[in-house]
């Protein structure tokens, strides 16, 4: 303002001029302020009470000298003439007090602080680097942080109508959207200053075009905030959700520990250096994660995925990873320790050769090991997935597999199974029901199936060499049929196709193995194809919908029973139905 103390007219300073005196044309003035054409200068400590209203008559600015304050001390309305508050100065609002500002006022002064409250109706623009301490900025108008220029807030509410940032808006401060911050727009910058707390109270969407947080983000419970532009956080909590839009990325660039669920269908992207940390059951849905950071899934926590891919560097799984979607290991997956589960109607699809990191899989969904590729065990697993589908090859490598109690899991091979010259052991506390290679079938009376990995446990297994459908039709009724070891019962006769059974129920008098097929009574051959373990003496109940396979026709029109080898640890009851 090099202007500001020369009368245009005359060319004197105004100190010497008749509008520099405190009073004009019957309007006294005090020592603190002094008209200059269209500027009301304020140039000492002044209250605005003090200020009459004729020294607004033809001003349009309000000029604030340096470590000078104008203080609101009355409620007030700035008046309409009035369209911009300038200088080095500041401008207090007291407690108590509202000033309104009701129509278009640009203010540029450095410091804009006091307990008070301004009311907007309009628009206020900030039109400099600005602190703004003053308690409360409300109302039905529009702040507009000016294209570069930085707000700094650090009062209790900053809640106008709309709040427009197109150069900076730094928040010193603990705030809450909606409650006491307006959810900013424009194509400036929303800053979170270190130390300090952006809480999102209610379903929010976020467009600005920049983010930078040094403090913290959270989302509260049941609130979703939605992130329409591509920004970098710092720590993020609470317990709610962030949508990422498409095409959008959220960089994470500060440790933290979160029970926040991520969705939409952009990307979340950890920084390197950086480990997100889930603690609590969370749901990733839509959205990728990839960064050269980390994620770690805390212990007792479940991570539910069901986005396009999880490809941090590092993935830690101390809890569990559940999938829903259908995703190929390394390649959409990290192979990593810990537990994962395959959610139904999903499916985990091994399609590069690699030694299994994961300690336990589990799910109603199926895990495939494609044609062509071999997983290895490289440790006991924990395998409780419903259905498993060998096409390539799973290498035991001598290593336990346990099912567990109240699981059943269908494992078929059309592939092949390799163990160690010491197998490893199928630990079936559950049901296992495993059609394929590996189970050889007999045509001795009083020998047994064979399969390469040893049998335990406290459930039941059964085994045939095929996951092909018989297609004989005759059926052989059995409803709690006891047939002892090397004995038969219930026969039919032979359609000339290939035989197969589906049992409901079975019990054994001991634990141990079993052989089940067919008896040829008028040729007297026997293909003993079923291997049946189980690990107590009690009725296990097998679900419906499982078949156990034969590889050969039977002869059509002889008959045909069920036989119990000979080699059986002992008198079998079985319930289901036979085909011959």
């Amino acid at each position: 303002m090099p202007n500001k103390f020369i009368n245009t007219i005359n060319n004197v300073p105004f100190s010497t001029s008749i509008q520099g005196i405190q009073g004009f044309e019957g309007c006294t003035l005090p020592s603190s302020v002094t008209r200059m054409g269209s500027i009301l200068n304020i140039n000492a400590n002044t209250n605005y009470s003090e200020i009459p209203s004729c020294a607004y008559d033809g001003i349009n600015t309000i000029y604030i000298d340096p470590s000078v304050t104008l203080t609101i001390d009355i409620d007030t309305s700035l008046p309409s003439n009035i369209t911009t508050i300038s200088g080095s100065g500041t401008l207090s609002v007291n407690s108590g007090i509202t000033l309104t500002v009701g129509n278009d006022v640009t203010i540029s002064v450095p410091s804009v602080s006091g307990a008070g409250t301004i009311t907007i109706s309009s628009t206020l623009t900030v039109g400099s680097n600005a602190t703004y301490s003053v308690a409360t900025i409300s109302g039905p108008g529009t702040l507009l942080v000016s294209s570069g220029y930085t707000m700094t807030f650090s009062g209790t509410s900053l809640i106008p109508s709309t709040l427009t940032v197109s150069g900076t808006l730094a928040l010193s401060g603990n705030y809450t959207v909606p409650s006491s911050l307006t959810i900013p727009t424009g194509a400036g910058t929303l800053s979170i200053a270190s130390t300090y707390t952006l809480t999102i109270g209610a379903n929010s969407t976020l467009s600005i075009s920049g983010f930078s947080n040094s403090g913290t983000l959270s989302v509260n419970s049941g609130v979703t905030l939605t992130l329409n532009n591509s920004y970098s956080s710092g720590v993020l909590t609470g317990s709610g959700t962030i949508s990422i839009g498409s095409g959008y990325t959220l960089t994470v660039n500060a440790s933290s520990t979160n029970s926040l669920s991520f969705a939409g269908f952009g990307t979340l992207s950890i920084a390197s250096g950086i480990t997100l940390t889930i603690n609590g059951n969370v749901t990733y849905s839509g959205v990728g994660v990839s960064g050269a950071g980390g994620l770690t899934i805390g212990s007792g926590s479940t991570l539910t995925f069901s986005g396009s891919s999880l490809l941090p560097t590092t993935l830690t799984v101390s809890g569990t990873l559940a999938l829903s979607g259908d995703y190929t290991l390394v390649t959409d997956i990290p192979n990593v320790a810990g537990s994962l589960v395959i959610n139904s109607g999903y499916t985990l699809t091994i399609a590069s050769s690699i030694t299994l990191g994961y300690t336990s899989v589990a799910g109603s969904g199926t895990l495939t090991i494609s044609s062509g590729y071999t997983l290895t065990q490289g440790k006991a697993i924990t395998l409780g997935v419903s259905t498993v589908n060998i096409a390539g090859t799973w290498a035991n490598a001598g290593y336990g597999i346990t099912i567990p109690s109240g699981s059943t899991v269908s494992v078929n091979v059309t592939g092949s199974v390799t163990t160690a010259a010491t197998p490893g052991t199928l630990t079936a506390n559950g049901i296992v029901i495993w059609n394929g290679g590996q189970i050889t079938a007999t045509t001795s009376s009083d020998a047994l199936p064979t399969f390469l990995l040893t049998l335990a446990g406290t459930g039941i297994f059964l085994g045939s060499p095929t996951s092909t459908k018989g297609t004989a039709t005759n059926t052989i009724s059995l409803s709690s049929t006891q047939i002892t070891a090397g004995s038969r019962g219930g026969a039919n006769n032979g359609t000339g196709n290939i035989p197969y059974m589906m049992f409901t129920s079975v019990t054994g008098s001991a634990a141990g193995k079993y052989g089940i097929g067919v008896y040829n009574l008028n040729a007297v051959y026997y293909f003993i194809f079923i291997l049946i373990y189980v690990g107590g003496t009690s009725a296990y109940s097998i679900p419906s919908g499982y078949y156990l396979n034969y590889t050969g026709a039977d002869a059509s029109g002889d008959t045909i029973a069920v036989y119990n080898s000979s080699a059986s640890a002992g008198t079998i009851t079985l319930t289901g139905t036979a085909y011959v």
